[in-house]
């Protein structure tokens, strides 16, 4: 009688466990996808807003001279800066991703 009470618990908690393994393994793809599928969190937002404050700025009186000044900065930077913010801001818009769609 416990033989069989035994059984069935037994195979009860390692159905169980299974079943919690593969929920775990799909969540740790899900993670990996969206990474794989750019930068997550707040990164995106902040890098709109960067990128498009000199545009909204120049139709906004007295930003326009504000955005001027940011981008006579930002090229007095190290070229090594910009070229690593650029190619930071490609990666989280994902340039990758058109390039290969692009390119069949």
């Amino acid at each position: 009688m416990w033989g069989a009470v035994l059984s069935v618990l037994g195979g009860t908690f390692s159905q169980w466990v299974a079943s919690r393994s593969e929920i775990a393994e799909q969540k740790a793809r899900a993670r990996a996808e969206s990474v794989r599928s750019g930068i997550p969190g707040w990164s995106d937002e902040l890098l709109v807003l960067v990128w498009s404050f000199p545009a909204v700025a120049c139709f906004v009186p007295g930003l326009d001279a504000v955005a001027v000044a940011g981008i006579e900065r930002f090229e007095g930077m190290p070229e090594w800066y910009q070229a690593g913010f650029l190619t930071v801001t490609l990666a989280v818009f994902g340039l990758d991703k058109v390039l290969k769609w692009k390119a069949g």
